[in-house]
């Protein structure tokens, strides 16, 4: 294995085990407007349902996150 190789390798690695981090930030992004911001009833039905599908996708990113990076360890 060459040196190259491990420098491609890590930056694999670094952009996909990114994506929940990046999944983290709309989230938070999300939630922060929930509690400062003023919505009526069904907006407020409607940003809880949306942060709840997006910490739902941010979990399983995390989970695909972490068996590419297994992925990719056992590559290298």
């Amino acid at each position: 294995m060459g040196f190259k190789s491990l420098c491609w390798g890590f930056a694999v690695l670094c952009l996909v085990s990114c994506a929940s981090h990046r999944q983290n930030a709309v989230c938070s992004e999300i939630r922060y407007r929930l509690d400062n911001m003023d919505y009526n009833d069904d907006q407020k039905e409607w940003i809880e349902e949306e942060w709840r599908a997006c910490i739902a996708e941010r979990d399983s990113l995390a989970i695909i996150d972490g068996e590419k990076y297994e992925t990719l360890l056992e590559e290298y």
